[in-house]
Order: structure tokens, then C-alpha cells, then sequence
């Protein structure tokens, strides 16, 4: 069978373009990144996930979303270190092209899903992303596949893509906890487009039984660890704290300022209080909250300021590392001002199919409103980066068909 009859399937289709995006991902790991830690998240992460390996498998803390803890655990487990775990990590990010092979297919058709696996699979943020240890990387393909599931059930497909959708919710939980705040959105939305209220309103309980089930394992592991009740995990609170603290400026990027501040202030306190980390994070919490009660305007222009940043297509990074900066960043900004150009463009043209289309206007709007509350990264934006690019590649098709059509045809299809 030829290459030209092959991808006219979206399966075979979406293959072939996976198995390119791994070859460049596994390419950025061996090329860019070395055998050592980049970021103080990760090391923490390793840190965490050798303890595991070592025995604990309960781990020693709730701090962090276990998603990603656990991944680099069972890589441990099975004998690799930082080079191979980032490979396992370009192998799940490589999914994300072919999945959004298989949601333009369904939403745009064959050119559209083919040009824009290929930009997901060439996207340099997105293979950068695939080596480093941050969440987004898996919740990409994740959200991808949930979205991917709920098409399919609302074209006929039977309950067990409702199944896979409400693991995808969980699991997405279990690397990115705001993950779970698209749930309430999607699942009115999909109760809405199911046409029957009945069949859609016992689809939405399978999905919400389906997402907490999902989450029990860590809730009991959580209160094993506490002996009280986390959702999850708890750094949110602590780290709104972060984003809202009177005492430094959110555009601040003094470094050792910050740590000064929002890390040995805050340790000598709960050492000198007694209190627990629960207790001191929530103290933070309350004190951050009073700082936007009192402070409205001031919280208001620093949100904004988040929000901006974390669509900017050169954000202002809160830390430095050997890739911050130079020709490497500036390929990233170059390639990611059209795609959020065509991007919103693309929101504007396909509005008459808004209901249709609506967690392409759901997710970035839920994400972008939620972290902007704590301190953004461009990392962020790219939860939602490959729903941007099939926007942005239809609407580029869209134009230039309309351009290439004689003025004829064109005012007979107005």
C-alpha cells in the first residue's frame, strides 16, 4: 500500500506521524539535555521517586502531584536514570502529534489533521518539553485523548469511551490537579451535545464515578502519609501564597529574594510557631487571601500580568538554566507567535461552530484564568499548545483556499 493510500486512515496516519515526533523528541533529549538535573523541581522529583523505589512506596510526602513522582518511580524500578526517563518521556509526549492527527481528522478533515500532526510533531516547545520533568507532557497527550473520547461517544460510540474519558480526567488529576477544573465545563457541554437529557445525564454520572474511582488510590495513600484528608496534593496553597505575597513583587526575578522571602522566612516561622506544614500552609493561604481582599487592584493588575505572561511568545522566565535565553529561546518565540496568532484567529472564524468546538474554547480559558492565580510559565499555555495549532493550521487552510478562489466562487459561496 502506497504512503498516499495510508494516510487517508487516520489510524496509519497518526502512526507514521507519532513515530516522527518521537524521532525528534528522542533527538531534543540526546541533543540538548545532558545527564543532570536542569530545574530544582526535578531533582526534588528523582529525590522523591528513589525513596519510592527504595521501599517506600507510599513515598514521604502529599507536596507534590504524584503523577509525575510515580512515572519517574517505576522508571527507577525498571533500571533507568535521567537520559532514560527523559526517552520514556519523549515516547508519551509523542502521542500528542498522533492524537491531534486523530482529533482533526475528526474536526477538520485529512489536510488539516495531517499539516498540523506534522507542526505538533515539529513544535520546538513541545519537544523541548518531552525531556524535562514538569507534568504538562503527560497531560498533553491526556487531555488530547480525553477530548478524543468524547467525540467518539457523542458519534455513537459505546460506554467504554466514557470510561476512558473519566481515567484521562483522574489520571490528568494525578499530574496537574487544575487538570480536573475543565471536568464541570466538558461534562455539561457533552451532556448537552448527547441530544437525549436522559442518556446524556447518565453519561455525565459514569464519567464523575469513573474520575473519583480513578482518584481513591491516592486519596488513601494521602491520608496514610497525613492522617487527614488532601486532595491530591498540597502545594496549591502554599504556592498562591507565592503569587500573592505582599512582600514581593510577582515580576520580581530576584531569585535568592524570593527564596528569602517565600522559603527561609516561612520555615523559621513554622519552626518558631511549632506548627506543621498543613498548619503553616494554611496560614499562607489565609494571608494571601486577605492580601487580595485588601488589595484588590494591585491583585487584579498582577493577575493580568500572569495572564499575559503566560501567552507571551518570549515569557519571562522566573528561573534561569542553560536554555533560557540566546538562539534556543528565541527559535521557540519565533515559532510560537503564529501559532498563537493563527490560533485565535482560528477561535474567531470557526464561532458559528462553537458548540461543536467548545473545549477549544473551554480548556484555554479555564487554564489560563486558573494559573493565573499562581506564578505562570509559558509551560502552561502548552497544556492546551496542539488545541491552538489544529486552530490555527484549519484557519491558515481556510484563508488560503479563500484567497485562491476566484472572486466568482467566492461571492457564490457567500
Amino acid at each position: 500500500m502506497s504512503f498516499r493510500n495510508q494516510i487517508r486512515s487516520p489510524v496509519r496516519l497518526a502512526l507514521w506521524i507519532t513515530a516522527l515526533a518521537l524521532v525528534v523528541r528522542v533527538a531534543a533529549v540526546l541533543v540538548v539535555f545532558g545527564d543532570h538535573f536542569y530545574f530544582s523541581d526535578e531533582r526534588n522529583y528523582f529525590a522523591e521517586a528513589q525513596r519510592m523505589v527504595a521501599g517506600n512506596w507510599l513515598g514521604t510526602t502529599d507536596w507534590y502531584a504524584p503523577g509525575v513522582v510515580y512515572f519517574m518511580a517505576l522508571g527507577q524500578a525498571i533500571g533507568l536514570h535521567l537520559t532514560g526517563l527523559r526517552i520514556a518521556q519523549a515516547v508519551l509526549g509523542a502521542f500528542a502529534a498522533g492524537l491531534s492527527v486523530l482529533l482533526g481528522f475528526r474536526l477538520f478533515g485529512r489536510r488539516t489533521a495531517l499539516a498540523a500532526g506534522v507542526v505538533v510533531a515539529l513544535y520546538p516547545y513541545l519537544a523541548y518539553l518531552a525531556g524535562v520533568f514538569y507534568a504538562q507532557n503527560a497531560v498533553i497527550p491526556i487531555l488530547l485523548l480525553l477530548l478524543y473520547a468524547l467525540y467518539r461517544r457523542q458519534d455513537g460510540g459505546g460506554a467504554w469511551w466514557l470510561v476512558l474519558a473519566g481515567v484521562c480526567w483522574g489520571v490528568g488529576g494525578l499530574f496537574m490537579v487544575p487538570f480536573l477544573l475543565t471536568a464541570p465545563f466538558l461534562a455539561v457541554w457533552h451532556l448537552l451535545r448527547m441530544g437525549n437529557a436522559r442518556r446524556g445525564i447518565g453519561d455525565a454520572v459514569l464519567l464523575t464515578v469513573v474520575t473519583i474511582l480513578t482518584l481513591v488510590p491516592v486519596t488513601v495513600r494521602n491520608y496514610a502519609l497525613e492522617h487527614r484528608f488532601v486532595f491530591i496534593a498540597a502545594m496549591g496553597q502554599r504556592s498562591f501564597y507565592w503569587a500573592n505575597n505582599p512582600d514581593i513583587d510577582p515580576r520580581s526575578r530576584d531569585i535568592e529574594r524570593w527564596k528569602e522571602v517565600n522559603f527561609d522566612r516561612v520555615k523559621q516561622e513554622q519552626l518558631a510557631r511549632g506548627w506543621t506544614r498543613a498548619q503553616i500552609d494554611s496560614a499562607l493561604q489565609s494571608r494571601a487571601l486577605d492580601y487580595v481582599r485588601t488589595h484588590p487592584r494591585v491583585f487584579v493588575s498582577n493577575y493580568l500580568y500572569r495572564a499575559g505572561n503566560m501567552w507571551d511568545v518570549r515569557p519571562k522566565p522566573f528561573t534561569q538554566n542553560a536554555h533560557t535565553g540566546g538562539w534556543k529561546f528565541l527559535v521557540a518565540a519565533v515559532t510560537s507567535a503564529p501559532v498563537i496568532f493563527f490560533g485565535l484567529l482560528g477561535l474567531l472564524f470557526f464561532l458559528p461552530r462553537f458548540g461543536e468546538l467548545f473545549p477549544f474554547y473551554a480548556v484555554p480559558v479555564v487554564f489560563t484564568a486558573v494559573f493565573s492565580l499562581f506564578q505562570t510559565t509559558v509551560r502552561y499555555r502548552l497544556t492546551f499548545e496542539p488545541l491552538l495549532i489544529l486552530l490555527a493550521v484549519a484557519a491558515v487552510l481556510r484563508l488560503t483556499r479563500r484567497l485562491a478562489s476566484p472572486p466568482e466562487t467566492t461571492r457564490q459561496e457567500t
